[in-house]
């Protein structure tokens, strides 16, 4: 746990053998020397701040009221849970699941692009994507056929893309 100011890992640092990072009190987690990976059965959680690349094959997750946000390159084949808010600054990619447990993700207030490759099944639950900056693409893998979002969209700038689809409808 990272209770308050900030834990910087230097290069070469690693916290492989933990079971995760848990965030509280606004708390930064600088990875910017070394980027950090959440490992296969492995969380990164709570309220705060990770500045630097963060490769995800576990699970990143917040909790009703609070933020976590990730400032850097992601990469994620894992599970990204948002029952808080997850605010993806960086750009990346994402093959794995992003599921809004009535929380909502964020994405691109830096300008970066942001890719969901799965976005069919990978993008489930209750909440909100907001697009802050930045492109968003959302491949539903779909071609010349309409893409039906059940999340609430919200749009402060950037832009999103739908590839292959003719229509976007909500429900």
């Amino acid at each position: 746990t990272i209770s308050a100011g900030t834990l910087a890992l230097g290069a070469g640092g690693s916290l492989a053998d933990t079971s995760g990072v848990q965030l509280t009190n606004s708390a930064i987690f600088d990875v910017s020397a070394t980027g950090f990976t959440v490992g296969t059965g492995k969380t990164l959680s709570g309220a705060g701040s990770v500045v630097g690349a963060v490769t995800n094959a576990g699970t990143v997750s917040t909790l009703t009221g609070q933020t976590l946000t990730l400032s850097g390159t992601l990469t994620n084949t894992g599970t990204l849970s948002a029952g808080g808010t997850l605010a993806l600054n960086g750009g990346g990619t994402s093959s794995g699941a992003i599921a809004l447990a009535g929380g909502g993700v964020v994405f691109g207030s830096l300008g970066e692009t942001f890719t969901v490759s799965n976005a069919a099944t990978g993008l489930t639950g209750s909440g909100g994507l907001t697009f802050a900056g930045g492109t968003t693409v959302l491949d539903y893998g779909v071609t010349n056929a309409p893409v039906t979002i059940s999340q609430t969209l919200g749009f402060t700038g950037g832009t999103l893309e739908l590839p292959g689809a003719n229509s976007l409808r909500t429900s």
